[in-house]
């Protein structure tokens, strides 16, 4: 329906009709249009011409196309992406997109950028990409083979979504007419991990046991005498005292990593929002397009927004006595866990791979256990142990309860709802 409107001009007393139209627009945005009605007129004389008008307008678009008639130069499908990854960029910098979404989707539209390219062109015009093509590709996802299995079809539905988000902005930023991704090309369907990859019972307690028997030790390095060379001429040799290697080196030097694996483990967070975890209430703390995470000052709360749920979470004592002893050493450090080369939060993925070669000397590296897979092994353990799950759904910060019940649901003791059954009447 046509937005229009007649308003009496003060000055010269007549009345006058306006609307917006794209037609004659040179810009790519609507023109206002101002029609002169005359002075005296009923108001049912009003209605008539602005219903008069209102078709005029309309047939005059309809006439000229259906759509916006300013279209932007032609640009190859290699510019276009460029400009959207800019985009997604600026967004995230304002906190429109979180830093995930964001390596999301310059990941899949260069995957499929790489591919267009080996089988058309990425200098072909963005008009030219057809849903034949969007079809092909994800043939091509499908049948692909990576270390000698298929890709998963969680995997092909976050490269297609991806894709589509492309095309709907295309789109809405008039590079083109209609968006290729049309609903023909059915996305697999999104099925949440399962808990198979979980380390639970005998497993989960060994992780745990291990870290919290680490959290005091002082390794005793091993040393051997060696002769070396002295730097003065002739055959003289002088024994010199070395460090050998040990198989737990990397755990024992790295006293944050010891403590992020605590922490996963005694609260059931995220990896990301423990490895960004303040010191005290960031400027993005109040800004809820952002995620942050900080220790409130009396350090016994966390204070943790992230995908889109706010929530505060005690700190258990166990995780206290690391909290407390590390800001007594916290200096100006920002971050608790900080990096002293950097100055920011240590690395996801520097920190995945030594989770990866600290489960392969716990001899647990076949199992698939990542450091996510600690949030399940903490809730299921708090399930074993009783705790109802609309408390669990509280700690884990899920925006229903339905998504942490269709996650760890099966997981419920069906004994115990027994006993709740007989509990009915009485």
């Amino acid at each position: 329906m046509r937005k229009s409107s007649i308003y009496k001009d003060k000055k010269r007393g007549d009345f006058v009709y306006q609307t917006r139209t794209y037609v004659g627009s040179t810009n790519g945005k609507k023109r206002k249009i101002q029609k002169r009605l005359g002075k005296n007129l009923k108001p049912n004389e009003i209605l008539l011409m602005k219903d008069e008008w209102d078709k005029f307008w309309d047939l005059q678009e309809k006439q000229i196309s259906t759509k916006n008639p300013f279209k932007k130069p032609n640009f190859t499908i290699k510019q276009v992406v460029d400009f959207w990854i800019e985009d997604c960029v600026k967004k995230c910098d304002v906190g429109e997109l979180s830093n995930s979404t964001l390596r999301f989707n310059k990941d899949n539209i260069n995957l499929f950028i790489s591919w267009y390219d080996s089988e058309y062109d990425t200098t072909k015009l963005i008009q030219n990409v057809l849903t034949s093509h969007l079809e092909e590709y994800k043939r091509y996802r499908q049948t692909l083979k990576y270390q000698g299995k298929r890709l998963s079809n969680n995997t092909i539905s976050i490269n297609l979504r991806s894709l589509r988000t492309f095309f709907k902005w295309c789109v809405k930023k008039r590079y083109i007419d209609e968006t290729p991704f049309t609903e023909d090309i059915m996305i697999p369907k999104y099925t949440p991990r399962g808990t198979e990859n979980v380390p639970m019972g005998m497993d989960f307690q060994r992780i745990y046991n291990f870290t919290e028997e680490s959290l005091e030790f002082v390794p005793i390095p091993k040393t051997k005498t060696k002769l070396v060379p002295t730097r003065y001429k002739g055959k003289k040799m002088k024994e010199v005292e070395i460090t050998l290697p040990q198989k737990w080196d990397f755990w024992n030097d790295n006293e944050w990593f010891r403590y992020v694996v605590w922490c996963l483990l005694n609260t059931g967070c995220r990896i990301q929002e423990i490895l960004n975890l303040e010191w005290n209430k960031g400027d993005n703390s109040t800004d809820y397009r952002k995620s942050f995470s900080y220790v409130r000052k009396d350090l016994k709360t966390l204070c943790i927004f992230s995908k889109g749920t706010y929530g505060e979470i005690p700190i258990p004592q166990q995780m206290r006595d690391i909290i407390i002893r590390l800001s007594k050493l916290k200096k100006k450090n920002q971050f608790v866990f900080q990096n002293p080369t950097t100055d920011l939060p240590y690395q996801k993925s520097h920190f995945n791979k030594m989770f990866r070669r600290f489960m392969e000397e716990l001899g647990l590296g076949g199992n698939g256990y990542t450091p996510h897979s600690l949030r399940h092994s903490y809730v299921i353990d708090l399930l074993n142990k009783g705790v109802r799950i609309t408390d669990i759904s509280k700690i884990l910060r899920h925006s229903s309860i339905r998504t942490t019940y269709d996650i760890y649901g099966k997981h419920i003791d069906t004994d115990r709802l027994e006993d709740i059954m007989g509990k009915i009447g009485k």
